[in-house]
């Protein structure tokens, strides 16, 4: 009960002091100083709006982007899901193995995605594949360390009971592995986001990063402002929904 009072409090708090900065910004840079090089007027602002989705396609952009990162996190998951049986059977067979993929931790999204600029241009592939390689990248690291910390008297219970190799992974392992590797998801969500941002800005495929090096190219602080307030009412919304996934089908630590 507590709990929900204060966490109701935070959010009059947060709701209050965005109201404060929306109001301040409204009066200073609409009446009091409407010509400045700093931000646009709120009402230029609302005219952006229309001019993101008319001229910059923002619709478009925005269901590409955006089904190119939750597929790929779908994918992903379900890939980790089937794969990870192999995994963990490479990684005890070889341990060396494991130090190997955990080395992948240090390549950096931006190499990446110039190498992905060489061979796949502005290609729709490209994206796709470059994103489901960040993202199983990042649930793979999840996987190895959750692995590791894992309990094994739960294994040894299991394996005395005769449960084979295929059973205890899908019934014991992955089980106990599956918030982790669904709260690595929504802890990277933003990251996730970024490195497809930025394949879009260098490698030009039709999505948000596209708008971003547009509208910088042109100068267009007033469809740049109002983008970012899109993307953070999405983050907002799909960081709830993600809440939401992990109390209903992931509720269990």
């Amino acid at each position: 009960m507590l709990k929900k009072i204060l966490e109701s409090e935070k959010q009059k708090v947060t709701l209050s002091f965005i109201s404060v900065i929306l109001f301040v910004y409204i009066i200073l840079f609409e009446f009091i100083i409407p010509a400045n090089g700093i931000l646009p007027k709120p009402s230029i602002l609302i005219d952006s709006v229309f001019s993101l989705f008319d001229d910059y396609n923002f619709a478009k952009s925005y269901l590409f982007t955006f089904t190119s990162i939750y597929s790929s996190i779908f994918i992903s998951y379900f890939f980790i899901s089937i794969i990870g049986k192999y995994f963990r059977d490479f990684s005890f067979a070889f341990p060396g193995l494991r130090h190997i993929l955990d080395l992948s931790k240090y390549f950096i999204p931006f190499f990446l995605v110039m190498l992905f600029e060489l061979w796949f241009g502005n290609s729709i592939l490209g994206e796709y594949l470059f994103t489901l390689i960040i993202i199983v990248g990042i649930l793979k690291v999840t996987f190895f360390s959750e692995l590791i910390s894992m309990e094994q008297e739960y294994i040894f219970s299991a394996k005395s009971l005769g449960i084979n190799d295929k059973e205890l992974f899908r019934k014991i392992i992955w089980k106990t592995l599956q918030p982790k590797i669904f709260n690595s998801i929504k802890k990277n969500h933003i990251v996730i986001w970024s490195s497809v941002f930025i394949y879009e800005f260098i490698c030009k495929t039709d999505g948000i990063g596209n708008i971003f090096y547009t509208a910088l190219k042109y100068n267009d602080l007033s469809v740049l402002l109002t983008l970012f307030l899109f993307l953070i009412i999405t983050f907002v919304l799909m960081e709830s929904i993600l809440e939401i996934i992990r109390k209903r089908f992931f509720y269990w630590e």
